[in-house]
């Protein structure tokens, strides 16, 4: 069995053994599973050894659990985001960009005797509550710069949300915190930690889409109607056929992106398309499970509405601000 395959089956075996059986209840909840990010820690799944093995094991969790699938992915972009500046972080790392009533800026970096202080709030941090440190993107000067902040030194407040509730998201509020520089080109930065979210988010898409597409065949063979299983209807049939092309293109779109982010070149115009494609095939898929699966399709007592909640949040954490218009023209003049 080659590597990739290892990986993959790794982190299929994992995922149906321990995420699966917390993939119901604390997403109700909106409950963070410490033990199973502990677990998937141990494994070495939150810092992978490049951002391929880190798409094939966001793919198999999002099957079972996609809100763990969130964690490895940017825990996975984060880590990676700091090697490739030299910034040695332990543990999980955070991304805090987003502020309210403007998309980022007004959170405040001053330069200090022995380093750099941030002031202000960030809103809706990616894994919020949960990391260990976070990449704050906050404004020096003129100019968006890209720091690094210890947990201890911010207070954090639980976000809620639409989908994905069990995945980590928190307001950051910091007061004079103390901060490490990772580049004077937070634009940059932030459009490269965007842009890699992005494309490990088509796997997780894809994994969703899996998800919906063996749930509502399942359904299908089941469920009769009019003296027959809906399966053998020609609608539901064209539906489950649309669920299974948006899968293959999700993982087509989220290839293609990879394969020049692992070449360490600028990906941002190859995630933006595939972002573009990618949310909405996922949502298509999603909606397509909903209407197969009827009037149980809405409710919470089965999988298929937090498939179709999860598909809707999936993207919305990195919105077209995340990716500068002078960063998109840049890569497309080069």
């Amino acid at each position: 069995m080659s590597g990739t395959n290892l990986i993959r089956k790794a982190a299929a075996d994992f995922a149906v053994a321990t995420l699966a059986p917390v993939s119901y209840i604390p997403e109700k909840t909106a409950e963070y599973t410490y033990d199973a990010v502990k677990e998937m820690t141990a494994m070495g799944f939150l810092k992978a050894a490049n951002l391929e093995e880190a798409s094939i094991i966001v793919e198999e969790f999002a099957k079972q659990n996609a809100s763990m699938a969130e964690v490895v992915a940017v825990a996975n972009v984060t880590a990676d985001v700091l090697a490739a500046y030299s910034v040695d972080a332990k543990g999980m790392t955070g991304y805090a960009v987003y502020e309210e009533g403007v998309s980022c800026g007004g959170v405040i970096a001053t330069e200090v005797e022995g380093g750099y202080t941030i002031t202000g709030k960030k809103i809706a941090a990616a894994l919020g509550g949960a990391a260990d440190q976070y990449i704050v993107i906050a404004t020096l000067g003129d100019s968006l710069a890209a720091f690094l902040v210890e947990a201890a030194d911010v207070e954090s407040e639980k976000f809620d949300k639409l989908g994905l509730r069990s995945y980590p998201t928190a307001d950051l509020t910091m007061e004079n915190a103390p901060a490490v520089l990772i580049s004077v080109n937070g634009a940059k930065v932030r459009a490269e930690v965007a842009a890699k979210i992005d494309i490990l988010n088509c796997f997780v898409a894809a994994g969703l889409a899996d998800a919906c597409v063996k749930a509502s065949i399942n359904h299908a063979k089941t469920r009769v109607q009019f003296g027959m299983p809906i399966a053998k209807q020609t609608a539901v049939q064209y539906m489950l056929a649309e669920i299974e092309i948006a899968r293959f293109n999700l993982l087509a779109v989220g290839e293609k992106a990879l394969a020049v982010a692992t070449t360490g070149k600028s990906c941002i115009v190859e995630a933006a398309a595939a972002k573009k494609i990618a949310e909405k095939a996922v949502y298509s898929a999603a909606t397509n499970a909903v209407q197969i699966h009827g009037g149980t399709g809405y409710s919470r007592d089965y999988p298929i509405e937090r498939y179709y909640r999860e598909a809707k949040t999936l993207f919305t954490y990195t919105e077209k601000a995340d990716y500068p218009e002078e960063s998109v023209l840049e890569a497309l003049l080069k």
